[in-house]
This record gives structure tokens, sequence and C-alpha cells, in this order.
């Protein structure tokens, strides 16, 4: 199987177990197979080498455990696997501008030991990338609703006691700002 194609599979998976921490897979009515099982299925029927490929490089590497009988496999979620999931979230991430601002500034404020410094650098990236604005050295500024994007950052890279949240109505300089983000 294609790289791409496990991944995306693999994906698929990780994402429907983390909502449901475990899933079963019924080999005996493919017609009843939900959307997340499409990948697997080809002509109406399930491609049994497929799924049995992805669930053993999910099992070797982790991320799932597996147990099974004659007509079914029962996949449940382990941490690396709830903590790629996450990731996965991550990397697909973006902050939705509403239609009306609000007039707030959310502001996020950090100090990440050495210790953390890759992931100090990912959430600067990652800040950097969902259009923050540093507005000093560990402070970034943006103005719509971001809480639960740094919250699940600060949960992947458990640097929670190190990142902050503020959220300010009055701001200096605040034209220069809202120019920046053509509000």
């Amino acid at each position: 199987m294609k790289s791409y194609q496990r991944n995306n599979c693999r994906n698929i998976l990780l994402e429907t177990l983390k909502v449901g921490g475990m899933l079963t897979i019924v080999f005996v009515a493919p017609g009843a197979a939900p959307a997340l099982l499409k990948p697997f299925m080809n002509n109406g029927k399930y491609n049994k080498p497929k799924l049995k490929d992805t669930l053993r490089y999910m099992e070797k590497n982790e991320l799932v455990g597996l147990s099974s009988d004659k007509s079914s496999v029962t996949l449940t979620l382990k941490k690396k696997g709830r903590d790629k999931a996450l990731k996965y979230n991550i990397d697909e991430m973006t902050i939705s501008k509403p239609k009306k601002w609000d007039k707030k500034w959310r502001i996020v404020i950090f100090d990440i030991p050495e210790k953390h410094k890759i992931a100090r650098h990912v959430l600067k990236n990652k800040l950097d990338e969902l259009g923050f604005k540093q507005i000093q050295k560990s402070v970034y500024l943006h103005p719509y609703p971001c809480e639960n994007e740094i919250e699940m950052i600060r949960s992947v890279y458990e640097i929670r006691p190190y990142v902050k949240i503020l959220t300010a109505t009055d701001i200096e300089e605040e034209s220069k700002l809202k120019k920046y983000y053509q509000l």
C-alpha cells in the first residue's frame, strides 16, 4: 500500500477512535460500513488486506490495541495514538473568522523552559501559521477566539503550565493592530 494511502487511512481511524476511544469493525455486513471505512471498501466489499495492513502498522507503532474474532476487530486507542490524532488536528488547525469582531484581543504569553525548546519552537511556528502577530518576544496577539486551539497545542506538547491566554478589550496602538488585521 502506498505511504500516503496508509497515512490517510490511519488518520481516519485515529480521528474516529479519538472521539469514541474504541471501535469495532464488523466484516459480516460490509454494506452497513460507516463512512470512515470508505477507504477500505472496494466495489461494496472490504479490502481486508488493506485494512489488515493498516491495523498491523498501527498496532506495531503502538497507536492502537487490537483484539479480534472471526467476524470483527476491536481497536482501542493507546496514548501514542491519541497524541498522534491530536497532532494531526494541530497540523490542520485554523482559526475561524467570525462575521462580526467582538472587539476583544486574545493574547498568548509564554515562558517555556529550555528543556522544552522543541515545543517552544512548534508553538511559535504554529502561532505564526494561525495569523498571530508577535508584539514582544514571547507575546502574541490575535483578534478572534482561539482558546480551544491554544489549549490543544498546550495539551499535545505538554506545555500547559508555561503558556497563558489573556483577553483584553483595550490595547496600546490598537489602531495599528486593527489596520494589520483589517478590522
